[in-house]
């Protein structure tokens, strides 16, 4: 099943955006970019972007969340998969 069909976006409380990240993050009020882990608690300073990664293990600009389940970490890994798909297919069409 694709990750946007195992975690709809639609109503979810306090979040900026239907991004699939909120479900794992709630912004900090008055800290713009900065965004509290749902699971873990730890403070992601950068945006909903970085958040994705501490959930999916990225450790290129985040520490990986410890109480993340695999089935969670790959649905967010292939999310941002596509996204960074769609963003270099739209530069080549620009060329």
């Amino acid at each position: 099943m694709p990750p946007r069909e195992e975690f709809p976006t639609e109503g979810l409380e306090g979040a900026p955006s239907n991004d699939i990240g909120w479900h794992f993050g709630t912004p900090m009020p008055n800290a713009r970019g900065n965004i509290v882990c749902k699971l873990c608690g730890k403070v992601v300073k950068g945006g909903i972007t970085r958040v994705k990664e501490h959930i999916a293990h990225k450790t290129d600009n985040v520490t990986p969340c410890p109480n993340v389940t695999g089935v969670i970490r790959e649905s967010m890994m292939n999310v941002l998969k596509e996204s960074n798909t769609k963003k270099i297919d739209k530069k080549k069409e620009k060329r």
